[in-house]
């Protein structure tokens, strides 16, 4: 996954699996997937309706404040579903100007840029992207809906949100590239633990995506995608490649739409051919 650059996560996803090009099946591809996410923010806006008229875009920091204060006297759904809208809001609202001389002469070596919020009871950061010279949100609240309501709806929509950002919310990339890694373990621990998920679909085919990352690094020459050492990635490859076979199949059993299908098939085709798909959507880089 492509970090650091002024891009929507979803189109930074696309580009980075694809070599920097959209067209045809994955343009339409990833707008089934952006579509999805914009989903979710609006199934928040008619849960939250009768407090909140204004989300999902006119949304303001007084919003924000009463979402997290909302948030501290509510419990289960409710209180899951008032702070996935904040989570969802405060990355709308992130600063627009850029860091000011004065924070990037404190900046400490080593450490993040950051701004914070106090509001609501809580504490929202923003990071500094020097690439993309821009603020992201870290997403602490989505981490928070995924870890305190992890057996409601909502919590299950964290926890998609969060795998299909690598499980990484930070701007710049963990000590290693590799966050298919992470992937593989969070979604299959997800589906073990929870057989007949509605999301069952929709974790399938990220692990599909994971798994096929892992096998296209360990065949890509040196240095292309990024990947330096693609002989790093030879171990556990062709097991990698049977795994994303398999939840490709299962996913499109489950019912893709359209264009995530089309895009699905063409990759199975080229996985049976143990054929490399230059798949980078989980291999972190920042650049």
């Amino acid at each position: 996954m492509t970090r650091g650059r002024a891009l929507p996560l979803l189109a930074a996803v696309w580009l980075a699996a694809t070599g920097g090009v959209i067209a045809g099946d994955q343009m339409d591809a990833y707008q089934a997937i952006l579509d999805s996410e914009i989903r979710i923010e609006t199934r928040l806006a008619a849960t939250l309706r009768d407090r909140f008229p204004e989300l999902p875009e006119r949304g303001t920091r007084s919003t924000l404040e009463r979402l997290l204060t909302d948030a501290g006297r509510a419990s289960g759904d409710r209180r899951a579903a008032l702070l996935l809208a904040a989570d969802f809001l405060a990355a709308r609202l992130a600063p627009t100007d850029t860091a000011t001389p004065d924070e990037l002469a404190r900046q400490a070596p080593g450490k993040n840029l950051e701004r914070s919020l106090a509001l609501g009871g809580r504490t929202l950061t923003w990071v500094w992207s020097p690439l993309g010279s821009s603020w992201t949100y870290d997403h602490g609240l989505l981490w928070v809906v995924w870890r305190e309501h992890p057996d409601g709806a909502w919590g299950e929509e964290a926890f998609l949100l969060l795998l299909r950002r690598g499980w990484n919310t930070t701007v710049f990339c963990k000590d290693s590239p590799d966050d298919f890694r992470e992937v593989i373990r969070e979604g299959e621990r997800f589906l073990a633990a929870r057989p007949t998920t509605r999301l069952r679909r929709d974790v399938a085919l990220t692990l599909a995506w994971a798994y096929e990352t892992w096998w296209s690094a360990s065949r890509a020459r040196p240095g292309q995608g990024y990947v330096d050492e693609p002989a790093t990635y030879a171990a556990g490859a062709a097991q990698a490649r049977d795994r994303a076979i398999a939840r490709y199949d299962e996913a499109l059993r489950l019912g893709l739409p359209g264009a995530l299908a089309a895009d699905a098939r063409q990759r199975l085709a080229r996985l049976r051919q143990s054929a490399d798909t230059e798949q980078r959507i989980f291999y972190c880089v920042y650049d």
